[in-house]
């Protein structure tokens, strides 16, 4: 171990499951936590002994032993060990009772409250979690700390416990604390611990308080969803009520639901007796039409002047001032290639070397697929003065002279340094034109960007995508998609609710769905 004046805590390894490999040293408590995380994340869970919990907190730090309990128990509730945690708490209040906060407290209620709205067999059974005692139990100790305030996290696992327990109503105490980064994972613990009481009316006055940005990779929306179904109750009358303003949550964000929550979705209506619906699932084409909808068109999309020049504002302030554009490629190139795009009216910008590589395999039979490539772009019937194909210079190396002279002849070239980042040209191009671009790239990298803009960051990655859906021909290998004519919301037309959803789970951000889920009482039938 190190000495005492040492900047280094010691972790040192156990001859258990618990071992933190090779006696590694940490410099924060917070190290701890990581490297457990790393050390217990492929084991499973169990019930741990006294002698080997023992043996972990006196192994570690003495800044590390002041927080075992909860950061210890926030690597059990990362994890999803309920065993480990149980017997975590058991061994904390019987030797370090001390050590306990209301941090480890609530993490303990949230690890005991965990997959319970998503677990639950049977519609309409109004039970508690075989844990609602512990939880209660649980509850009470941090009534009795006394203390006023509370974090948002710590107000949120507090929450999440008491959600599961017959005194959900307790829950309301604690929203005031929660902050925006847990606000969807707080309000829809309560709308579900509301719904399984079969309690409508309080579960439609919190759904309705309910972010447009709150859905979050902590709590995505398809889970939201699923949970929402899985726990509505068809056989209470008003819980279409509900439905009604759950629809509308949806028609308000631009996040998508998966094919699970489209079967809950299916459950829920086929069980509902007290009105007749048709609903089902249809293809949406990409100019709004739908495939069994015959008559029915989807909402209309554009991206308004004033979206798209905050968008192109925003862009060329941020993205292409001195301190950034030069990371992606020298001034006399960018001046150049300002110069190149001075007078032009380019309708539609290539991504050339993501399609190349998107046709075929360009690094090693590079002219035949260039020619696939001139061949599937001739078909957008595009005017070669208005068709701006940028690439880095290699490209047109790897080229046969003729499939040269029949790249030349169908659009406009701008070819870039090879060690210049061509995506900034292509958006650069595409916001100075107001012009389509031709990608399968999702610009992950510039979208990364966009989280600098400190209090614009919703906003602008809401009108990027928007702009992509409404701008991008999504490249595939046998061609392209057209941009989307219609909005990719849920939406309310001619007395029909339609709900996009992935029936595959997407590999990727760019990706649009194509399946909507629709629903229409059957007095107003659609022929």
């Amino acid at each position: 171990k190190p000495s005492e004046n040492s900047p280094l805590e010691n972790v040192s390894y156990l001859s258990n499951e618990l071992v933190l490999e090779n006696g590694a040293s940490v410099l924060h408590a917070f190290d701890y936590r990581t490297i457990l995380i790393e050390q217990l994340k492929f084991r499973k869970d169990r019930y741990v002994t006294e002698e080997e919990w023992k043996q972990l907190h006196n192994d570690c730090s003495e800044k590390s032993k002041q927080l075992f309990p909860s950061l210890t128990m926030i690597v059990c509730e990362t994890l999803k060990h309920v065993e480990r945690g149980r017997s975590l708490f058991k061994y904390t209040e019987k030797y370090h009772q001390q050590s306990i906060n209301n941090t480890a407290i609530a993490t303990y209620m949230s690890l005991l409250s965990l997959n319970y709205f998503s677990s639950l067999s049977i519609v309409g059974d109004k039970s508690s979690s075989v844990w609602s005692d512990e939880i209660l139990r649980l509850y009470n100790l941090i009534k009795q700390s006394q203390i006023k305030h509370f974090s948002s996290q710590t107000a949120t696992n507090i929450i999440k416990g008491l959600s599961v327990t017959n005194q959900w109503e307790l829950c309301y105490q604690y929203l005031p604390f929660v902050d925006d980064e847990n606000h969807c994972l707080a309000i829809t613990n309560v709308v579900l611990a509301a719904l399984h009481a079969d309690d409508i009316l309080s579960a439609i006055k919190l759904i309705t308080n309910l972010s447009c940005t709150a859905a979050n990779n902590t709590y995505p929306i398809t889970d939201i969803i699923h949970d929402i179904f899985r726990n509505l109750n068809p056989q209470n009358k008003e819980s279409l009520q509900f439905i009604e303003h759950v629809f509308k949550y949806l028609s308000r964000i631009d996040s998508f639901i998966n094919k699970p929550a489209v079967d809950k979705m299916f459950f829920y209506f086929s069980n509902y007796k007290y009105e007749s619906f048709d609903f089902g699932t249809t293809y949406a084409y990409s100019n709004g039409t739908c495939e069994k909808l015959p008559g029915l068109c989807l909402e209309p999309a554009e991206i308004t002047d004033e979206e798209f020049n905050i968008l192109r504002q925003y862009l060329m302030e941020s993205a292409y001032g001195e301190k950034e554009v030069y990371n992606t490629t020298t001034p006399a190139e960018f001046k150049r290639f300002q110069s190149f795009l001075n007078g032009s009216n380019f309708t539609t910008v290539v991504d050339g070397l993501n399609v190349l590589y998107g046709v075929g395999r360009f690094g090693t039979d590079s002219s035949n697929v260039m020619d696939k490539t001139t061949k599937i772009l001739k078909k957008m019937n595009i005017n070669p003065k208005n068709m701006l194909f940028i690439a880095r210079k290699h490209v047109m190396k790897r080229l046969t002279p003729d499939v040269q002279l029949a790249l030349k002849s169908m659009c406009q070239l701008f070819l870039v340094d090879d060690t210049s980042r061509d995506d900034w040209f292509i958006l650069y191009a595409a916001f100075y034109s107001k012009a389509q671009i031709v990608t399968s790239d999702i610009l992950r990298k510039e979208r990364g960007f966009f989280n600098g803009a400190a209090g614009k960051t919703s906003k602008i990655n809401l009108l990027f995508q928007k702009w992509l859906y409404r701008y991008q021909y999504l490249w595939v290998k046998v061609g392209y998609k057209a941009p989307m004519a219609h909005k990719l919301r849920a939406q309310y037309r001619d007395d029909v609710w339609l709900i996009p959803y992935f029936d595959q789970p997407p590999v990727s951000v760019g990706e649009r769905p194509e399946q909507w889920f629709y629903v229409y009482k059957k007095d107003e039938q659609k022929t």
